[in-house]
């Protein structure tokens, strides 16, 4: 049976590095038979607060399910019905942009505390990543944001991380998608996932 793999493209520039990135491990991941879904952040456009606003109703409720009726909260019930679930993101200002941090603080529904134990319909999900940055791996942030979902799949005791970083992207990314070589890593990661 073929994977369900979703790529969540969280970076506000539809055109950028990491929009190409998930893009072609998407089209890497469908070539290898996975059934591909791709969601861009940005436009999605019925959202009521950009992040979780900590009103705890999903953790006191049956379902995991956020309360807030909005486009956010759609997608994240959706998130179990996926094999793997791909963030590609680019580093804003040594973390990840506003638009991904709310999706994940939004993912709290999908995790509940039971008397000390995590309980989640996440727990058969992959979670991966695809980072881009303009500086290397040392002085961007990058591993602000890896630890940030490193963090989030050891509590919620997912399987573990599957991550593909390119560092140094030109800020054009037209010179990004000419690279060859990043191109075959991004097809090959979707490879990878879709196995």
């Amino acid at each position: 049976m073929s994977k369900k793999i979703l790529f969540v493209i969280a970076g506000p520039r539809l055109k950028g590095a990491s929009a190409f990135a998930a893009r072609t491990a998407a089209e890497g991941a469908g070539q290898a038979g996975a059934d591909v879904e791709i969601v861009e952040l940005p436009k999605l456009t019925h959202i009521q607060s950009m992040g979780c606003i900590s009103c705890m109703r999903c953790q006191i409720s049956r379902e995991y399910r956020c309360a807030l009726n909005d486009d956010l909260a759609r997608l994240v019930a959706r998130f179990p019905e996926f094999d793997v679930i791909v963030f590609s993101t680019p580093v804003f200002f040594f973390s990840m942009p506003a638009q991904l941090k709310g999706l994940i603080d939004r993912t709290f529904s999908l995790v509940k505390n039971v008397g000390g134990q995590v309980a989640t319909p996440l727990a058969n999900v992959q979670l991966a990543l695809i980072v881009t940055s303009g500086g290397g791996r040392e002085d961007s942030g990058v591993q602000t944001i890896y630890d940030a979902f490193r963090y989030y799949q050891e509590y919620a005791n997912l399987k573990p991380l599957k991550y593909l970083y390119f560092g140094n992207t030109p800020d054009d990314p037209a010179r990004f998608a000419a690279d060859s070589q990043a191109k075959a890593q991004a097809h090959s990661f979707g490879l990878t996932l879709a196995r």
